[in-house]
């Protein structure tokens, strides 16, 4: 299972990747919103800090804005306890 696991990780960090090195314009929301989750789940504060910065025009959208404060409040977390 910790294989299966590792190898879905990769290819969705492949995926995100690709999605953001054609950079797709305008950014879907949701690919941000699971890049800020991949950037959480891995401890890559630089990636998490990257796909805010990408959400900051939508932040006052009803429909994300508690995904976005769940991730500031995430990120804000790993930022002190490093």
């Amino acid at each position: 299972m910790t294989m299966l696991r590792g190898h879905i990780v990769n290819v969705t960090w492949f995926v995100l990747s690709a999605c953001f090195s054609v950079q797709l314009r305008p950014v879907s929301i949701q690919a941000l919103l699971a890049t800020c989750a991949l950037g959480i789940l891995h401890q890559d504060l630089a990636l998490t800090l990257g796909a805010l910065k990408e959400l900051k025009p939508h932040r006052d959208d009803p429909d994300f804005l508690h995904h976005i404060a769940i991730f500031h409040a995430y990120s804000f977390f790993f930022k002190v306890c490093r």
